[in-house]
């Protein structure tokens, strides 16, 4: 069935030439479609209408009313929305060749923000469930170019006509549209490469508090050096993913996502030796350690043989060193001081100079039972 085509005639109060209007549409439909203004019967069927001037809203009404029900808002926008297109083209006539432009401005627009839509639509399924979009930053950058270069392909007979304030609006609003999906897309992955990051520095940490055996990071209360050195491997690594999600053409970077991400990564750092999940690992370890059965020791009886030497050359005392040596149970340790000269020294030894040389053996036994 054909459609119904209305065409509203502005300022025609005092009556309406539709014969002359349905023949004007028919002009237009041949510079659009390049057929005969016949074949036009068979896809519209035209409705001339007469509007006064301010009665837009009432006759926007009136046709929505008409409509279905389930489309009769989409017929309200979409008119709503040509008429506003119109007032901004500043087209003061609105002859077949400037119609044409104007509705191959519209097409454009549909055609190509469907197009982005859909694309926009497949990256939202991804980052709604916190999965990375592989190659986004480029893979956007090359949508909105591509959406903007194919529209400015389709309407390029119109730049340097009257229609040309209408093309460009019509482009700024695909671009707009574009862009705002990029933007939220953007603002999504990163988000979600956030969490991802923080999320795996606290198992990270988790894993180096249950000990370096297991391939984590040392233990953060005995290295908070090693606890920064993991802070920054966690931001380098949220640093390269986020350069494969930004789209600088767009302005959209990674800086200040990167930023706020170190600050959080050193936040968690600090918190995590007070953390519940610490504290609770920490008793586990205790526990564990507790509970652990003792292996069993075997008996042995070990022997060792310790030589204390000590020299006491003629001096007052002004020099006095020491120097040992361990061999397993076994060891030397070997002193020097220059006190055979000194009066307390001879008085303690009843007036005598003690010996030049004394050497004391100690002999000592380790029994294990």
């Amino acid at each position: 069935a054909p459609k119904r085509l209305v065409v509203a005639v502005v300022g025609g109060d005092e009556g309406v030439d539709a014969a002359g209007t349905v023949a004007s549409v028919g002009d237009i439909w041949e510079a659009a479609t390049g057929t005969e203004r016949g074949e036009m019967a068979g896809s519209f069927a035209v409705e001339v209408v007469a509007v006064g001037e301010g009665g837009g809203e009432r006759f926007i009404e009136q046709v929505a009313a008409a409509a279905p029900p389930s489309s009769g808002g989409d017929v309200a926008q979409a008119l709503v929305t040509s008429f506003s297109a119109f007032a901004a083209a500043n087209i003061d006539v609105l002859t077949p060749s400037m119609a044409a432009h104007v509705t191959t401005a519209d097409t454009a627009y549909a055609h190509h923000v469907r197009t982005a839509r859909a694309k926009l639509a497949a990256y939202r399924s991804r980052t709604s469930r916190g999965l990375p979009v592989a190659g986004f930053g480029r893979s956007a950058a090359d949508l909105v170019s591509k959406t903007l270069a194919g529209y400015d392909r389709a309407t390029a007979m119109a730049a340097g006509t009257p229609a040309a304030p209408y093309r460009a609006a019509r482009r700024e609003e695909l671009r707009k549209a574009a862009t705002r999906g990029v933007r939220e897309c953007f603002v999504a992955q990163m988000a979600a490469l956030q969490k991802n990051s923080l999320d795996r520095f606290e198992r990270r940490l988790l894993s180096g508090d249950a000990g370096k055996t297991q391939g984590g990071l040392p233990p953060v209360d005995d290295g908070f050096d090693d606890g920064r050195a993991a802070v920054r491997t966690a931001a380098f690594l949220f640093d390269t993913a986020a350069s494969d999600v930004e789209v600088p053409s767009l302005g959209l970077r990674k800086t200040k996502y990167v930023a706020d991400t170190t600050a959080k990564l050193g936040e968690a750092l600090e918190k995590f030796p007070d953390s519940p999940e610490a504290q609770l690992r920490r008793i586990g370890r205790v526990k564990k350690a507790a509970s652990k059965p003792r292996a069993p020791q075997e008996r042995a009886v070990s022997a060792g043989v310790n030589l204390v030497a000590m020299f006491r050359p003629d001096g007052f005392g002004n020099f006095q060193g020491f120097a040992g040596y361990n061999a397993g149970p076994h060891g030397v340790i070997v002193g020097v001081h220059n006190d055979a000269d000194a009066p307390e020294t001879i008085s303690q030894l009843g007036g005598v100079r003690p010996p030049f040389v004394r050497v004391q053996p100690k002999l000592s036994f380790d029994v294990q039972l």
